[in-house]
């Protein structure tokens, strides 16, 4: 299969695992619908790792590098998913998709200096932001009664962007040591634990999970490490580039299914954010 279509699975993956998580975090609380996509992707990727005989790695160098990684995944994670239990999607998705921008902030510290083409990636993704964020509109009656409304929102979709930028620094660290999937199950590990840990220590987010619910939690684990796992088969080879360009597109997906599913308003100033959100992150990610 060619790299671009690893890529659009990788992006409808990770879009359809957002938007999912919507409903299972609205009625199984944020901490429960996190830990069961964390510990039904771990499964999946352990089951991928001892299926291709992957040689692992006992911890050493950088033993901190994974759990960095872990710790503001989980992070980024949990704030996304609030954000979009808040709504609307419309605005929490493109929001999130920009963390590639944090992410060359954090290569600028490091001396990296980006070419011209670059700059103006990270200006159009500020862009978009400002465009999708003022022109945005609630169609959901339950996220305009949130406390601190939408600029509450607002900002938990940029600090999910931060700890996602954070969170891939750390796992750029640890890959090259662990390799990219035992790098990846350590951050899944870390965040089963750490989401089953905050349950035990708060027990009034502890809610029942009903037998019904339990095929949509797991769906939402697997569609979000299949994402990875797709991800890495198109990596592989002379066309990877065009693998992660297709895969940062994965913002459309929750935006699309909230327009179609819930009838979110999505004005055209906030189509043209969106594109252009889009447009700079694929172009930071190649």
């Amino acid at each position: 299969m060619p790299a671009a279509f690893w890529g659009a699975v990788t992006a409808i993956s990770w879009g359809s695992a957002d938007f999912l998580a919507r409903f299972t975090g609205r009625r199984l609380g944020l901490l429960t619908a996190l830990g069961g996509m964390m510990g039904t992707s771990c499964l999946l990727l352990v089951a991928y790792a001892l299926a291709s005989g992957m040689a692992w790695v006992a911890p050493g160098e950088e033993w901190w590098s994974p759990l960095g990684a872990g710790l503001f995944i989980v992070v980024g994670t949990l704030l996304l998913y609030w954000g979009l239990v808040r709504g609307p999607v419309s605005v929490v998705a493109p929001i999130v998709a920009a963390y590639p921008l944090f992410s060359l902030t954090f290569a600028l510290i490091e001396g990296v200096r980006p070419d011209l083409l670059q700059w103006l990636a990270m200006a159009g993704v500020m862009l978009g932001v400002v465009l999708v964020a003022r022109y945005g509109r609630d169609a959901d009656e339950r996220a305009q009664q949130q406390p601190g409304g939408l600029p509450a929102t607002l900002a938990m979709a940029l600090g999910s962007a931060f700890g996602f930028a954070l969170g891939i620094w750390f796992l750029q660290r640890s890959q090259p040591i662990y390799g990219e999937l035992q790098s990846l199950i350590a951050v899944r590990v870390f965040g089963a634990f750490a989401t089953l840990l905050l349950l035990f220590l708060l027990p009034g987010h502890r809610r029942p999970v009903p037998w019904r619910w339990w095929p949509l939690l797991a769906l939402q684990g697997l569609l979000d490490g299949g994402a990875y796992l797709a991800l890495q088969v198109g990596s592989r080879g002379p066309d990877a580039a065009i693998a992660v360009v297709v895969a940062s597109t994965f913002c459309v997906v929750p935006v699309l299914l909230a327009r179609l599913v819930l009838r979110e308003a999505v004005t055209l100033p906030q189509w043209g954010g969106i594109a252009l959100v889009v447009a700079s992150v694929a172009t930071l990610s190649a």
